[in-house]
């Protein structure tokens, strides 16, 4: 009966501790999905809290996740007797518990990204090159182009958006229709986008069908956009001073932080902010207040509550305010989308020589 009692110790002891050689292999999958979430979660609040603080003309901060280390510690108990039993007949008795389990201790490295070269991509214009990517891989010729550029030819396109709030208001209509023409015939197959690298300047180049049934629609555009004649392409330019020549269109892109002083003009202000002087609000010359809605409708819905929504897809709390973009709000979804990759192609070509916030979760 005693040797029975030792082989049965002895089996639940490895069973135990046999446990431990596959238990972190089997977390793996699970944990990877965790952070995948987590991380791209929390890049995307990260984008909009800096939206936010852009609307109440308070300055950006980013934090870049460096590295993430964790480890598994394992904590195992067994407990257990032994003892008899006399009665008609002598019985052995034996009564063993074993517990495992595991912690998990993330550390969390994160890089500031500051300094004098971050500083000049973020006030640099965006590269055509950039922006080709994005229509190459079929993003909206719309809301690349309403988000990214702030004039086209002689037209504006919000223009005073790129920077802090201010008291003007902004001319964009004949471009937000001109653009919506290009993005129906881009759906249609009426046009498609090529680049051009000349020797001093890359041209991104639309390129118009030639089928009948799309000459209405590219009438109507080259007149928004006051071209004359029937041109088979237009030629854009980034140029710093916008205009039009022949089929040559000369454009102005915004910077990254253009862009996002652009995006924080669509968060709606609680008006108790508004009352106390928190923003700056942009009036007709008559003071009556303007309406940014219209400007970014179709690009991006900031809202905000007083409790955490449970229905947002991207979150931030910020001025005693939960500010949102809702999970069915596929617009502003797909333009946060948009710009975190704008803003990875920058964040990933910046030099790391900061100092790295090292934090034990």
């Amino acid at each position: 009966m005693a040797l029975k009692s030792k082989l049965l110790l002895c089996f639940i002891i490895c069973t135990l501790f046999s446990g431990c050689t596959t238990l972190g292999a089997k977390a793996l999958p699970a944990d990877r999905q965790a952070y995948n979430k987590a991380i791209s979660q929390s890049s995307n609040n990260q984008l909009l809290l800096n939206i936010v603080r852009l609307s109440y003309t308070e300055p950006a901060f980013f934090l870049n996740v460096d590295n993430i280390a964790a480890q598994l510690e394992f904590q195992s108990r067994l407990e257990g007797g032994y003892g008899y039993e006399k009665d008609s007949i002598i019985r052995s008795l034996y009564e063993a518990q074993g517990k495992v389990a595991y912690i998990e201790k993330p550390t969390i490295s994160y890089t500031p990204l500051q300094g004098e070269v971050f500083t000049r991509r973020m006030l640099t214009p965006i590269d055509f090159n950039d922006l080709f990517i994005l229509l190459r891989s079929g993003w909206s010729f719309a809301r690349v182009f309403r988000v990214a550029v702030s004039h086209f030819g002689y037209m504006k396109n919000a223009a005073i958006a790129s920077a802090p709030m201010t008291t003007y208001v902004p001319t964009y209509q004949h471009f937000v229709a001109f653009v919506h023409i290009i993005r129906r015939l881009q759906r249609s197959n009426g046009v498609y986008f090529s680049i051009d690298h000349m020797k001093k300047r890359v041209e991104i180049v639309i390129n118009f069908s030639s089928q009948h049934h799309y000459q209405a629609s590219i009438n109507k555009a080259f007149r928004i956009l006051g071209i004359h004649g029937h041109p088979t392409k237009l030629r854009l330019v980034r140029s710093s001073m916008p205009g039009i020549k022949g089929n040559i269109i000369r454009v102005r892109t915004r910077s990254l932080l253009g862009v996002l002083y652009y995006l924080s003009k669509g968060v709606t202000i609680p008006l108790a902010d508004k009352k106390h002087g928190d923003v700056i609000i942009t009036r007709y010359p008559n003071g009556k207040i303007f309406n940014w809605y219209p400007v970014m409708h179709n690009v991006i819905d900031i809202r905000y509550a007083w409790r955490k929504p449970y229905n947002a897809a991207e979150w931030a709390y910020y001025h005693h305010h939960w500010f949102y973009i809702s999970n069915k709000d596929y617009e502003s979804k797909i333009t946060i989308d948009m710009v975190q990759l704008l803003f990875d192609l920058l964040a990933d070509s910046v030099p790391v020589n900061k100092p790295v916030l090292t934090v034990a979760v």
